[in-house]
């Protein structure tokens, strides 16, 4: 986000063990759905908290001037 510090996390995908059930109740077709969509894995960690700090302003507005899309005349 323009004009905070960035800020990042590894976040994994772990297999739940809902294969079996994937199977049992939609057989060959619900096992593929979801592992397609990705509804037979878990996020770790489930949660990440993050504070937003503010770049200092003279950062900041390079930052921002940066990103930002210059006009044209």
């Amino acid at each position: 986000m323009p004009g905070y510090t960035r800020e990042e996390f590894e976040v994994t995908r772990v297999p739940t063990g809902k294969v079996v059930n994937s199977i049992w109740v939609g057989g060959l077709i619900g096992l593929a759905v979801d592992a397609s969509t990705g509804a037979d894995n878990k996020l770790v960690p489930e949660q990440i908290d993050v504070t937003l700090r503010p770049i200092r302003a003279a950062v900041a507005g390079d930052a921002l001037s940066a990103v930002a899309p210059r006009e044209e005349r």
